[in-house]
This record gives structure tokens, sequence and C-alpha cells, in this order.
């Protein structure tokens, strides 16, 4: 700790460095003073983050800590009280939600049971109109990139149950292949 009780700078030097390293890169996400009151309650309290391209993300806390609130207001679902989401630098609180391109990955999973695992990763490709050869190659990378390859052709709910450990982990984040 230096002696005005900072890092030395080390903290701001190692995110000036990643920065630079993702410079032309599109996708860097801010949240400056977001704020949500429901009636009284308050529950998110001016939170402010900056995640960088292709910056790894984990956005933890208890259950009611505003975690699923602060993901809505970045992805447009819900309007905040105060402050503001830049995409890029820019405030994008006038982009409707389906305009953002941002995915979520809801709490239950919401594996489509009536379709195999192929089909539920190709899904949000086919709602956005993808070209169907487009739509083949995306979702072939993002079945190897979690490794369930092999499940494509299977009923989605028994590939993501017991039959495979942590299959059912892994196909919700592979339906984000559009990202």
């Amino acid at each position: 700790m230096g002696p005005d009780g900072g890092d030395g700078g080390r903290i701001g030097a190692a995110r000036a460095a990643r920065n630079a390293r993702h410079q032309g890169s599109r996708g860097a996400i801010e949240l400056r003073g977001l704020t949500k009151r429901y009636g009284e309650e308050t529950v998110v309290n001016a939170i402010a983050v900056s995640i960088a391209p292709a910056e790894f993300f984990s956005l933890l806390g208890p259950s009611g800590s505003g975690k699923t609130t602060t993901l809505m207001m970045a992805a447009g679902f819900v309007r905040p009280d105060s402050g503001t989401v830049l995409l890029d630098g820019q405030d994008i609180a006038a982009i409707p939600p389906q305009k953002r391109s941002f995915g979520m990955v809801f709490q239950n999973y919401a594996i489509f049971p009536h379709l195999n695992v192929f089909e539920n990763i190709a899904f949000p490709l086919r709602a956005r109109r993808w070209a169907k050869d487009a739509i083949g190659e995306r979702v072939t990378w993002a079945l190897e990139l979690v490794r369930l390859g092999r499940f494509a052709d299977r009923d989605a709910r028994r590939a993501a149950a017991a039959r495979r450990p942590g299959a059912r982990d892994r196909l919700p984040p592979a339906r984000r292949a559009d990202g």
C-alpha cells in the first residue's frame, strides 16, 4: 500500500495494460451510479463497474442483493432510477433490449424440453434470423466449446440431466453462441 493508502498505481496500471490489449475491441460495458428503487426500498445503490471487452466478469452476492436487477438494467429490461449504462462509451438508455445484443442466461436454465440439444442452442439464432448455414456453423462451434458436440441430436432434458454431469450447466451458455 502506498503512503496515500492507495495501491501505488498497480491496479490502475494493470487495468490500463489490459484495456490497451483490447483497444479497438467492441463490447466495453460501464455502469455508472446505477440505482434502482422499488417504493422506499433501494435494491441497487449507485453501483459502478467497468468491464473491458473480452473480460470475464462475475457478479456475486447473497440472495436479494440486487444482482439480477443490475443485470436486467444493463440489458434494458428494467429502467434505472438513476445512473447510466454505457456500451463502448455510449449511453444506451434509449436502445430497447432487443437491439442491445446482450444475452442473459437465467437461473432456471430455460431448456426447451421439446427441442434437442442442437435446436435449443440454435433457437436464439433463428429468432434473430441468422442464415441456416451460419446457424449450423455457430451451433457446432458452441457445442464443441462446451464439450457437448456428441449430444447434439439428443433430447435436451436427457442430455442435460444425469447422463452427463455438468451438461445442464453447459447447455444455456452455449445458447449464447450469437455473442
